[in-house]
């Protein structure tokens, strides 16, 4: 259930929202001693808002502000698989008393856009409370099929920033230039630390040359892209088996 408002004044667009969520989850399954069939009933719920407004200074310049709050609930596998992730090769562990996690989003962005020029800088902040991943325990598994690295579904408070950026100029009538920046840096509030897995910085520079449509395509382009990511080296010591890739 959700209602969403817009009003529009002037240079002014302000938007909000609410949002009500009611999910329930019954999983059956087997007593690993008895072979006795139970079933486990999981009900998730919440209430979400949000509100925004942008402010458009000319045809040109636009300004946005947003904050919000959100909710996941837990997957099916993060409270409950005991056994071996086939395609990571590993060994995971659910947690069949993990709670929905919760988030409270903030988001600026600024935008300049012509005729042959697009730039749009949007930094943002969210604070999640019971942030569910699944923690390397550090000491592998042994079974009769071999050995595995073991990972527990675990959740933490931990604070997520960063920046995205991107320009895009037509400096020819057909060739345009294009660049984009992603930078994401995650807290881990609970331990005072960096939070793992998080992606390493990158940039994205690239050449495009539109082609006219040719027949029933449409849109047709080619492009020479650059892409450089940066070495993790924001990530607690002794967290997961192996180092950041370089």
């Amino acid at each position: 259930v959700y209602a969403i408002e817009k009003y529009t004044k002037g240079k002014w667009l302000l938007e909000a929202g609410a949002r009500y969520d009611y999910r329930w989850l019954k999983t059956y399954q087997l007593n690993a001693t008895t072979l006795v069939p139970f079933s486990t009933l999981n009900i998730f719920k919440n209430v979400t808002a949000t509100v925004g407004s942008t402010y458009r200074l000319n045809n040109q310049f636009s300004f946005s502000a947003n904050a919000g709050t959100a909710w996941r609930a837990p997957s099916i596998n993060e409270l409950f698989i005991d056994g071996i992730h086939l395609s990571a090769a590993s060994y995971e562990r659910g947690d069949s008393l993990l709670t929905s996690e919760r988030s409270y989003n903030f988001s600026l962005s600024a935008k300049y856009e012509s005729e042959k020029l697009f730039v749009e800088i949007a930094p943002y902040n969210s604070i999640i409370n019971g942030y569910i991943y699944a923690k390397p325990i550090l000491q592998p598994i042994t079974l009769i099929s071999g050995t595995y690295p073991y990972f527990k579904y675990t959740q933490q408070n931990v604070n997520l920033s960063g920046v995205d950026a991107e320009l895009q100029y037509k400096f020819l009538p057909q060739f345009s230039f294009n660049s984009k920046t992603t930078i994401v840096r995650g807290w881990n509030k609970s331990i005072n630390d960096w939070l793992i897995f998080m992606p390493a910085d990158r940039f994205s520079n690239a050449i495009k040359y539109e082609i006219a449509d040719a027949g029933k395509l449409r849109n047709v382009y080619a492009a020479i892209e650059n892409v450089t990511v940066s070495t993790q080296t924001r990530v607690p010591p002794n967290s997961d088996y192996v180092a950041p890739p370089k």
